[in-house]
């Protein structure tokens, strides 16, 4: 078993820790393969592209779903989607990690809307996006056998993010509550840098957050934020 070190520096989202592990080398197929334990294998398709950046590479990932997929997927309350993590063919590591850190999630969301967990609902694009990057995230730690967990404090990003209630500061409410106890900041950098899903991740699996100052590395995987990231938004990981 072994440890990873993430630098949360540019911030860090669910297909940014997703795409870090791919970069690294967990295959696509394993990866699809945890995926249809939990998703009919028609309610999604992987993005995955190799992106070449100033003095490296690193791996976009994003998921992709039909009009027809969503149609047929529907509406799913919290208890019905815990159910399908809960019942699927998962390992139970990986099982009872992903079901932690949507549980999470679902709370941290009902907090933000005032309101109950059984009033959420997830419709299909929302609901395929967000478990596939929880099972990447999970999968990619039980692929390379990670058992210990120290991240960087984050960089949240700044500005406006339009939300249900309007306009609100970055971090997003729903992020603030997930990161609640850890160190995050802004430098001042624009935009959304840590997601919901991306913090949600980091405050299971992170036993503590610091600057590591010597790494001993094994692998080494970059997570970009967007199909046209540069070196900026990048999530980097270090086994």
């Amino acid at each position: 078993m072994g440890a990873a070190y993430f630098d949360c520096t540019c911030g860090i989202s669910g297909n940014m820790v997703t795409g870090a592990f791919l970069d690294m080398g967990m295959p696509a197929g394993y990866l699809e393969d945890m995926v249809i334990r939990v998703l009919p294998e028609w309610s999604f398709g992987l993005d995955i592209r190799k992106l070449s950046l100033p003095g490296g590479t690193a791996t976009y990932f994003n998921t992709e779903v039909s009009k027809e997929a969503e149609r047929k997927l529907g509406v799913k309350s919290y208890s019905e989607v815990m159910a399908m993590i809960i019942r699927s063919g998962l390992e139970d590591t990986v099982k009872n990690q992903t079901a932690r850190i949507f549980d999470s999630m679902v709370k941290a969301k009902a907090r933000a809307h005032g309101c109950s967990l059984s009033s959420l609902t997830y419709k299909g694009e929302a609901l395929v996006d967000t478990l596939i990057d929880i099972i990447g995230a999970v999968s990619g730690l039980e692929y390379f056998g990670v058992d210990s967990v120290v991240s960087t404090p984050i960089q949240v990003g700044s500005g406006k993010i339009r939300l249900w209630k309007g306009d609100m500061d970055i971090p997003a409410p729903m992020t603030r509550i997930l990161l609640e106890g850890a160190p995050y900041y802004s430098t001042g950098m624009t935009g959304e840098m840590a997601t919901p899903t991306g913090s949600a991740i980091i405050m299971d699996i992170a036993e503590k957050f610091g600057f590591e100052r010597e790494l001993s590395i094994n692998r080494a995987g970059y997570g970009a934020a967007t199909a046209d990231s540069g070196p900026s938004g990048l999530l980097k990981v270090y086994i």
